[in-house]
């Protein structure tokens, strides 16, 4: 499929990197919610592959009220004290507003609407389920969620988090919180990946597990197909 990537405006002062196939311009629309180092081309490589799938894909600029075109990697310490300084300055209710924003954009495109997130985007993508009106939401490897299950009977759509087992940034004892809930409320569904760490779907990072990566990233696929409305390829 012929992918088209373009950076539109969401609104005055936020952009997005967006990726569709040609013919699929008003297809059902995935918002990528982005990892603590920007809109970087690992990022844009995770948008062009859900186009290639058949979805319009939204990626906005989360950090924009810090820094335009933050783009950065895992691979060097600076690079690392750059990311988390952003992390630390990030308002989580400022990112929610401009998630809603990106929502209200995208829903110009198609009605139908789904939310997938990375590490800070797992969170954020959590959060977008229990805040807002999406129609799907799919979490890997978000921080936190461990303690925001309380909230999760307000969950109203299907949600997948995918949880890495060996996560530096979410213990053990948080992940069997999240499993044993959800094994009595099973609104919300999961899969857990022993062998692998946080940010193990991150296909040029240091901690890229390719067995884990490919079964979750065909669940993700198999889970939007399931629950999902699908654009033609």
């Amino acid at each position: 499929m012929d992918i088209i990537t373009e950076y539109r405006q969401v609104t005055s002062d936020m952009q997005a990197f967006c990726a569709f196939g040609r013919g699929n311009e008003n297809a059902p629309v995935i918002v990528i919610l982005q990892e603590i180092f920007g809109v970087n081309q690992s990022l844009q490589d995770i948008c062009c592959f859900y186009a290639s799938v058949g979805y319009f894909v939204i990626c906005p600029d989360l950090f924009h009220r810090l820094d335009k075109n933050i783009n950065l990697t895992d691979k060097t310490p600076d690079e690392w004290q750059q990311a988390f300084g952003y992390y630390q300055k990030f308002d989580t209710d400022a990112g929610m507003i401009d998630i809603q924003l990106t929502i209200d954009f995208a829903r110009t495109i198609n009605v139908n609407v789904a939310a997938i997130g990375y590490c800070l985007g797992g969170t954020l993508a959590y959060l977008t389920a229990l805040r807002k009106d999406i129609n799907l939401v799919i979490s890997y490897y978000g921080i936190g969620i461990a303690d925001m299950l309380e909230q999760s009977d307000t969950i109203k759509v299907p949600v997948l988090l995918h949880i890495a087992g060996h996560d530096e940034y979410v213990d053990t004892a948080s992940q069997h919180k999240i499993m044993e809930y959800f094994k009595r409320h099973n609104f919300v569904k999961y899969s857990h990946y022993p062998d692998a760490h946080h940010a193990f779907a991150r296909i040029d990072g240091i901690h890229f597990h390719a067995e884990s990566a490919m079964r979750a990233n065909d669940e993700t696929v198999a889970f939007l197909k399931n629950n999902f409305p699908h654009a033609l390829q």
